[in-house]
């Protein structure tokens, strides 16, 4: 939940968007590269407290080109903050990533554990923000990143949402991580 209310979440058929089954071969994608698309609020809308739209939303939108690359850590750019102050360490993603996963899918460790800090997501969802609680140190640090971690389009690390049909699907969800190493001088 967006603790402002300010975002909303929509989901589509995950049929529709999987190549070859059937609900995608009969009625085709819910949204397609180059058609034009509206979406519409009403005012009447409420909220998750219940309380109505100060007015009508409506935004236009021209559907892409289908997102069918799994997030790449290794194409993440860190940028890490220099030792003694408080500074946020930045990581850069080349594509939106899920904002709510932001949020619990990434941490960071030093040699001794976790580090206490505060996250916050910028630039539409393509840069991710730590700042420490306690002033940053020298030395070697990892990012830890949880691999169900997903870009807007549901692809996982090492995982596309679109996967074929054919391939086996595990019946437990299973959580595995991926470090990404930084220094701190």
């Amino acid at each position: 939940m967006d603790p402002a209310f300010q975002r909303l979440t929509m989901t589509f058929d995950p049929g529709r968007i999987k190549r070859e089954l059937t609900s995608n071969k009969a009625m085709g994608p819910p949204i397609a590269e180059g058609k034009r698309y509206t979406l519409v609020i009403d005012r009447e809308w409420q909220d998750a407290r219940g309380v109505s739209m100060i007015e009508a939303f409506r935004k236009q939108y021209r559907g892409g080109p289908a997102q069918r690359t799994a997030p790449d850590p290794k194409q993440w750019h860190v940028t890490a903050p220099k030792s003694g102050g408080t500074a946020p360490l930045i990581v850069d993603f080349p594509v939106p990533m899920n904002y709510a996963l932001l949020q619990r899918m990434i941490s960071v460790v030093d040699a001794k554990g976790s580090i206490a800090g505060s996250i916050d997501v910028q630039r539409q969802e393509t840069q991710w923000r730590f700042t420490p609680r306690e002033a940053w140190k020298s030395g070697d640090y990892q990012l830890v990143i949880d691999t169900n971690i997903e870009d807007l389009a549901g692809n996982h690390i090492g995982q596309l949402f679109d996967i074929d049909v054919f391939d086996h699907v595990s019946e437990h969800i299973t959580s595995a991580t991926v470090s990404l190493r930084f220094t701190i001088h």
